[in-house]
């Protein structure tokens, strides 16, 4: 159970540092890539394959570009093994331009004695 709420913690880390970051906060790309591992990859909600370099160089291109953005975690559900966590959550972004809601998957992999993301999956759920 411990392994699950580090998982779980972690992503909601992620998402309060990338809240900031859209939001033009003074933090940093080492603040929000230090719990990836280097083999991460993921699938955008728009299909789009994505891997750890390509998120790397895409966030710098999105600071301060969502100003007002408010993003919130529902259904926030995990399970893990000694090594690998899987991590099922809903996450709703909100901005004065609209709101997004997608359904998310992450996977979890053990290195160097803390949990990193290697895999993300996201698919839309709704947008208004």
């Amino acid at each position: 159970m411990e392994n699950a709420i580090q998982a779980k913690q972690e992503v909601i880390r992620f998402v309060e540092e990338i809240e900031k970051w859209f939001n033009g906060a003074n933090t940093s790309v080492e603040i929000l890539m230090q719990n990836f591992s280097t083999s991460f990859r993921m699938t955008s909600p728009d299909g789009k394959k994505i891997n750890y370099e390509d998120l790397l160089h895409w966030l710098p291109s999105v600071k301060a570009t969502k100003p007002g953005v408010r993003i919130t975690l529902t259904a926030l559900e995990g399970y893990a093994t000694a090594e690998h966590a899987l991590v099922s959550y809903i996450e709703t972004q909100e901005s004065p331009t609209g709101k997004t809601i997608r359904e998310s998957s992450a996977v979890f992999v053990r290195e160097e004695g803390r949990f990193v993301w290697y895999l993300l999956e996201e698919e839309w759920k709704e947008s208004i």
